[in-house]
């Protein structure tokens, strides 16, 4: 009789996050035949962590994506630096009519002591009455324009003398960048104003009241370094858009998986990001981790009443976010900004509009009022529908550019 297969293991080969592996198969040792094919196991993908590192006064910031599973990392992100933001100075020399005097002052964020001069009074003082021999320096007030709009402009103070150095710091909103600033005297002629280093300015005070003024300008679309998004894509611009306004970054260096779920950990974080990146408290949700990469950010919306979780603790960091869920977020979002848009009306135009969650419709309502949320093919809403990052990426882009914002 036939002796039968003698069967040796082929070991299993696990997958890694770049390479495929093999499960358990066996062959005969004297004849070689195959008795368990081995099948391919998919390579698993990186699962990135995000660490965002903030600027300081001299250094960039930056965020660093890390690979929990095989250690690969890559750094995006980059924020300038801030800058330094002085307090108010104080005169340690004098100026004289003939000579400059010094100030100084302390950076508010990492300490660093700043000097500067002050410009010689060059006989601007006037004489004090009653005699005695002393000056009095009559103060000029200093005004910041209340239209300035996507950006801060601040003054070191309020009013000064007649050639003292005014500081002003410049502060870009996110995603926008200082096109102009200028400094108009009482009689409406321009003053010289001198870049003292990043988003730092002086000018010399004139014998008068100034207005200083600031335009902002969006930062230029950042050239896109992912290989799943085509200028043809319907998505590209929209995600050109909230690439270059740091709103969203790929899941890996070269992909930004324009057809998959955002979760709503992720969603959080790009409205966390919208406002500014805050320092959020504690967390609030038994499945939200301190040292989870968006911490900060559901902490930040929880504080503010963006998100109230499922109950029970429950955050669900990781659930892929529902149409519906995205639109009362960002009705909370939007009304706490100061957005008073019309949430009336029905969704009877729907043929799914009655399948709205009762707590989910003043929010989706306002939303497809506002256009940043319309139906899918069959006149549907698909409320309990997942939204996909390249649709979201357009929704946001419709959101941050829509009036009034």
């Amino acid at each position: 009789p036939a002796l039968g297969h003698t069967a040796v293991i082929d070991p299993a080969k696990p997958a890694t996050c770049t390479e495929t592996g093999l499960t358990e198969g066996s062959h005969c040792s004297v004849c070689g035949e195959l008795l368990v094919e081995q099948e391919v196991i998919s390579a698993a993908g990186h699962s990135y962590k995000e660490v965002v590192t903030l600027p300081t006064c001299t250094e960039p910031g930056y965020t660093t994506h890390l690979c929990l599973a095989c250690g690969d990392s890559y750094v995006d992100g980059e924020t300038p630096a801030t800058g330094h933001h002085p307090g108010e100075f104080t005169v340690v020399t004098p100026p004289t009519e003939t000579n400059e005097g010094l100030e100084k002052a302390v950076c508010m964020l990492c300490g660093e002591e700043i000097s500067r001069p002050i410009p010689a009074l060059g006989g601007s003082s006037v004489p004090a009455g009653g005699g005695g021999g002393g000056f009095v320096l009559q103060k000029y007030q200093i005004s910041i324009a209340q239209d300035i709009l996507n950006g801060v402009v601040s003054s070191d103070r309020k009013e000064a003398e007649a050639g003292q150095t005014v500081t002003l710091t410049v502060s870009p909103a996110r995603g926008y960048r200082l096109d102009s600033l200028s400094v108009f005297n009482s009689g409406g002629i321009p003053l010289t104003v001198t870049t003292m280093g990043e988003d730092i300015y002086c000018f010399s005070m004139p014998g008068c009241a100034v207005t200083v003024t600031a335009k902002f300008d969006s930062l230029p679309p950042a050239e896109l370094p992912f290989t799943d998004v085509a200028a043809e894509d319907w998505y590209y611009e929209a995600v050109s858009y909230v690439y270059s306004q740091k709103l969203m970054d790929g899941v890996s260096a070269s992909q930004f998986a324009p057809e998959m779920s955002l979760t709503r950990a992720m969603l959080t974080t790009v409205l966390w990001r919208m406002e500014g990146a805050p320092a959020g408290g504690g967390t609030v949700f038994l499945d939200v981790a301190e040292e989870a990469w968006y911490a900060q950010a559901v902490s930040w919306a929880a504080e503010h009443g963006l998100v109230e979780g499922y109950g029970g603790g429950r955050f669900g960091p990781e659930d892929p976010i529902t149409r519906e869920q995205l639109a009362v977020l960002l009705y909370r979002y939007a009304h706490g900004q100061g957005d008073t848009g019309e949430a009336a009306g029905t969704l009877d135009n729907y043929s799914d509009g009655g399948q709205v969650s009762p707590w989910a419709l003043e929010g989706m309502t306002w939303a497809v009022n506002a256009g940043l949320i319309s139906g899918k093919g069959g006149g549907r809403l698909d409320p309990g529908g997942t939204a996909l990052r390249g649709e979201i990426a357009a929704l946001l882009q419709r959101f941050r550019q829509r009036e009034p914002y």
